[in-house]
């Protein structure tokens, strides 16, 4: 039996390497220039109030690895130098001097105790933190205080394609759940001889109750929960187990339901400036936002609040094309005399006020919305390009001439 050499299969990588030691000083700050973004960053966060941070955190077990607010000053650099992956940002941390010198010795956290911390503890505490700097910015001078710019980012919850799910398909399975929580409570109730109850408005607190209830009779019992093949699992760890699933599939339907709200801007631009005023103590003159958020109930609400609205119309980018322009069953390409009320069509016929309507938006706003009917449309050269009724027909609900009518919404 040969038995080989296994030296030729290590190779020494320093070989060729010049006989040279790697000194670092004990104190990294002084690698990191007077004037560089960290130090600012670093001293204007340090006086923030981070007592809330503090409080996501348990007082029970051991010290978390990295101070949190060390924590929150890493991912805020992180930020602004682009970087957004967990990963990334634990890489930085070991390679990258700025980082080292925001770590002042401690560990180097690693991805997952960034994600945690990103997602879990930073959560309810991150919009705190914020206003804070903003009333900082402010204290300090360095906000005009003129306007405020207000945008919005649409983004998908999860990576992963083949999590995404639509409005009526977690419609449906939260449905057929609901069918199966039911035989499943009137069985717990015959068999506990309980009255418990869940209805579809309560469903997620009445599973709570449920599993509380269930977990007092396991404790009481003092019931050996077992696992694996061969086991026979007792009544109350099938029933535990059970509803544990519900509650749990239940919660993921609830966020998914709060995701699928509605997601336009225009219900959004009123509760954030009142947030932001009661927030940072100060209303802006003026308000700049894009074409999303216009609507009639922001209007309204910033004339009474006597801010300055600088929106773009939704149908700007409609008005700049050829074929809106020269479309005479638009309102805006008709003339309009203020003091009669009425809209002059391409024919030379007046548009008349039929009668206003009272619609109420998602939001409760309350708005009127003034008819409008061509006094004759008989005979008129034009009528085949202004509509497709064959009379002074009052059409479906729209901001365009249909039918010999036109719908303007009043402001």
């Amino acid at each position: 039996m040969v038995q080989l050499s296994m030296t030729k299969y290590h190779k020494n990588y320093t070989e060729f390497g010049d006989p040279y030691q790697l000194v670092l000083p004990l104190n990294l700050e002084g690698l990191v220039p007077d004037d560089d973004s960290v130090r600012l960053l670093s001293h204007e966060l340090e006086d923030l109030d981070y007592s809330l941070l503090y409080q996501a955190y348990s007082a029970k077990g051991r010290n978390p690895a990295v101070n949190p607010k060390t924590m929150f000053k890493i991912l805020i650099y992180a930020y602004s130098q682009n970087i957004y992956s967990s990963r990334k940002i634990e890489t930085a941390c070991k390679r990258d001097i700025n980082f080292m010198c925001l770590l002042a010795g401690q560990k180097a956290p690693n991805h997952s105790t960034i994600a945690r911390f990103r997602t879990g503890f930073l959560a309810d505490t991150c919009e705190d933190l914020f206003y804070q700097m903003v009333r900082r910015l402010e204290q300090m001078g360095e906000l005009s205080k003129e306007t405020v710019f207000i945008d919005g980012t649409k983004l998908e919850a999860c990576a992963n394609k083949y999590t995404f799910v639509w409005k009526k398909s977690v419609g449906k399975w939260e449905e057929k759940m609901f069918l199966k929580i039911q035989e499943a409570v009137t069985l717990l109730n015959r068999e506990y001889l309980q009255f418990f109850r869940v209805s579809k408005e309560t469903r997620t607190q009445d599973i709570q109750k449920i599993c509380c209830f269930i977990e007092q009779v396991c404790e009481e019992q003092h019931t050996v929960f077992v696992h694996g093949r061969g086991r026979r699992k007792s009544r109350n760890q099938r029933y535990l187990e059970l509803f544990r699933r519900f509650l749990e599939r239940q919660t993921v339907y609830d966020w998914h339901t709060a995701s699928f709200q509605d997601r336009n801007d225009v219900w959004t631009l009123v509760p954030f400036l009142e947030t932001m005023e009661k927030k940072v103590g100060l209303r802006y003159p003026s308000v700049t936002a894009d074409s999303g958020y216009e609507s009639e109930e922001a209007y309204t609400y910033l004339r009474e609040q006597k801010q300055k609205p600088y929106i773009k119309p939704q149908t700007y980018e409609k008005w700049k094309k050829c074929s809106f322009k020269q479309d005479i069953s638009k309102r805006e390409n008709m003339g309009y005399d203020k003091i009669t009320d009425t809209y002059i069509c391409h024919a030379g016929k007046k548009l008349k006020p039929l009668f206003i309507k009272k619609q109420k938006s998602k939001s409760g706003h309350e708005s009127e919305v003034t008819v409008y009917e061509c006094e004759d449309c008989t005979s008129c050269p034009y009528k085949e390009r202004g509509t497709r009724a064959k009379g002074n027909l009052i059409p479906d609900e729209s901001l365009d001439t249909s039918g010999g009518s036109i719908r303007s919404s009043k402001k």
